[in-house]
C-alpha cells in the first residue's frame, strides 16, 4: 500500500472504519468535558432500563456524548431520534451497558427515545456548551487505493464524501485551495479537493449557523507508481493488528493506534490481503436487529465477482456464498440475542487469496413465538371512514402511523392483531410500529395501501 496516513497533532487519518461509531472504542485520552449527568428515575418500576449516564468529551477536533444504559436483564437496546427512526441498536446485559457515541446536532440539547424489551425511556442529551465535531471523510481503504492511482497518473481533481450534521456547511482546504459544500439531508456533502502527489496536507470544519467545529487536519502521501512501487506504509488489519499510522480506533482487539485495512497485516507492506477494484459491501442495516428464522440469521451484501466467506471471532467458517447478478447472501447460525461479530471475506477467483474483507457487528434480537406480518392486499375497502388491517404477532402492543402522524394503536392477543384507522380514499403511505411484550426488540411494517369508497 502507497499510502501513508500521518497523525498530526489531534488530527485524525482520512478514512472510515468499518463499525457503526456505536461499536467504537473512543480514544483513551478523550476525557470527559462536564460533569456526569444522570436522568431521573422517571421510568416505569417495570422497565428494564436501570439507569442512564451521559458524559460529554473531545479528542482534538471531534466532539460527542457517551450515552450508557445500564438494564436488570440482557436486553438489545434501541435508541430512537425525535423523529422514532431507530439511530443505533446495542447489546446489553447486567454486567455490560450498552454504550451509544452522540455526536452534536447543532442544538444544545436531542431528545432521543431508549427501547428495551418493549418498554421505552425518553432522555434529552445535552450537547449545551459541546459544539461540533469535525467532519468526517467516509473513503474506505478500497477508495484511498483508487485515489493514490488517480493522483499518480495526473488526475488530482476529487470530490470527496464527508459525514457532517445535516444542513451544515463543510470547507475542506487544500494545496492553496478552499472549496466548500453544504450537507444534505443525510449528512452527507460532497467537496471538490485539490490533491497533489507526495505529500498532502488537508484542513476540514463544518458550520452551522454560529457555530463552528474544531478545524482538523489530515496528511496523506500519495505516492509510487501503477504496478504499487513507492514507500507507503501498510495499515493494520482488523484483530489484533497495530499498525504505524494514526487513525480511528478499530474493531476487535487491537489497540487503536491505525485505521483497520482489509487484511490482517501487522501494518506492513506485505499485508494478507490485496485491495481489490471489485465492489464489496456489507449492507444489512445494522440500527436495526437481526431476526432469527430456524435459528439463522441472514447478511448479504454487494460484489462484482467471486464468493463470499463469512467467519466467526474465532475464525470458524460459518458459510461461504457465490456473487450472483452482483449480489450475495449468507445464512449464519444464531441462536442467541446479544452482539454478533462476523468477518466478510471475498475472493474474486475460485480458490485465490482474500482480496478484500469486511469485519462488522450486528444485533441480534430474540426469536419471537410468533412473527410479526402484516398482511397486504391489493385494495381496502373503507367503511365508515375507517379501514381494517390485520396481521400476525406475538403478545404486544402495535400503534399504527400515517407520515409521523399516529392513526391508530392496538394490542395482539393470540397471535394476532388487527385495527380500524381513518384513512380518506386514494394512496397512503401507512407504517405498523410493533412493540412486543417483555424480551424482544420493536419491529416495523411500512406499506403503500390503496383505499377505495
Amino acid at each position: 500500500m502507497n499510502i501513508r496516513p500521518v497523525l498530526v497533532g489531534s488530527a485524525a487519518v482520512l478514512g472510515t472504519c468499518l463499525l457503526a461509531p456505536a461499536v467504537l472504542a473512543a480514544p483513551a485520552n478523550a476525557a470527559p468535558l462536564a460533569p456526569t449527568v444522570r436522568t431521573a428515575a422517571a421510568a416505569a418500576a417495570s422497565s428494564v432500563v436501570t439507569d442512564v449516564v451521559q458524559e460529554q468529551h473531545a479528542s482534538g477536533a471531534k466532539r460527542w456524548v457517551r450515552l450508557a444504559v445500564s438494564v436488570s436483564v440482557p436486553s438489545a437496546v434501541l435508541l430512537r431520534d425525535a423523529s422514532g427512526d431507530v439511530v443505533q441498536a446495542e447489546s446489553a446485559t447486567p454486567q455490560h451497558d450498552a454504550v451509544f457515541r452522540l455526536e452534536p446536532t447543532g442544538a444544545d440539547t436531542a431528545r432521543y427515545t431508549i427501547v428495551a424489551n418493549g418498554t421505552e425511556r425518553a432522555v434529552d442529551v445535552d450537547f449545551h456548551g459541546l459544539g461540533l465535531s469535525a467532519p468526517v471523510d467516509q473513503t474506505d481503504e478500497r477508495g484511498l487505493e483508487r485515489l493514490r492511482r488517480a493522483i499518480v497518473a495526473g488526475d488530482t481533481e476529487h470530490g470527496i464524501r464527508y459525514r457532517a450534521v445535516p444542513g451544515a456547511e463543510v470547507e475542506v482546504s487544500a494545496n492553496g485551495r478552499t472549496e466548500t459544500a453544504v450537507a444534505g439531508a443525510d449528512g452527507i456533502a460532497t467537496v471538490h479537493v485539490h490533491f497533489v502527489r507526495g505529500e498532502n496536507e488537508v484542513s476540514v470544519r463544518q458550520t452551522l449557523g454560529n457555530v463552528s467545529s474544531d478545524v482538523d487536519v489530515d496528511h496523506y502521501r500519495f505516492d509510487g507508481d501503477e504496478a504499487g512501487g513507492g514507500d507507503g506504509g501498510g495499515h493494520p488489519g482488523p484483530g489484533e493488528g497495530s499498525g504505524d499510522g494514526g487513525g480511528h480506533p478499530g474493531p476487535g482487539e487491537g489497540s487503536g493506534d491505525g485505521h483497520p485495512g482489509p487484511g490482517e497485516g501487522d501494518g506492513g507492506d506485505d499485508g494478507s490481503t490485496i485491495p481489490s477494484d471489485d465492489a464489496f459491501s456489507v449492507d444489512v442495516d445494522r440500527a436495526h436487529p437481526l431476526q432469527p428464522v430456524d435459528g439463522k440469521v441472514t447478511v448479504s451484501g454487494t460484489a462484482t465477482r467471486g464468493a463470499v466467506t463469512v467467519t466467526d471471532t474465532e475464525g470458524v467458517p460459518l458459510g461461504t456464498a457465490p456473487v450472483q447478478d452482483g449480489r450475495w447472501r449468507v445464512d449464519v447460525p444464531a441462536t442467541e440475542s446479544g452482539v454478533l461479530v462476523l468477518r466478510f471475506d471475498l475472493r474474486p477467483e475460485r480458490g485465490g487469496p482474500v482480496s478484500d474483507s469486511v469485519r462488522q457487528a450486528f444485533v441480534v434480537a430474540a426469536q419471537p413465538s410468533t412473527p410479526f406480518t402484516f398482511e397486504q392486499a391489493a385494495e381496502y375497502q373503507r367503511h365508515d371512514g375507517l379501514v381494517h388491517f390485520e396481521g400476525t404477532a406475538p403478545e404486544g402492543r402495535l400503534v399504527a402511523f400515517r407520515l409521523r402522524e399516529k392513526i391508530g394503536e392496538t394490542r395482539a392477543s393470540g397471535g394476532r392483531w388487527s385495527v380500524d384507522v381513518p384513512l380518506a380514499a386514494g394512496h397512503h403511505g401507512v407504517r405498523f410500529l410493533f412493540v412486543p411484550d417483555g424480551s424482544g426488540s420493536t419491529e416495523e411494517k411500512t406499506a403503500l395501501v390503496h383505499v377505495v369508497d
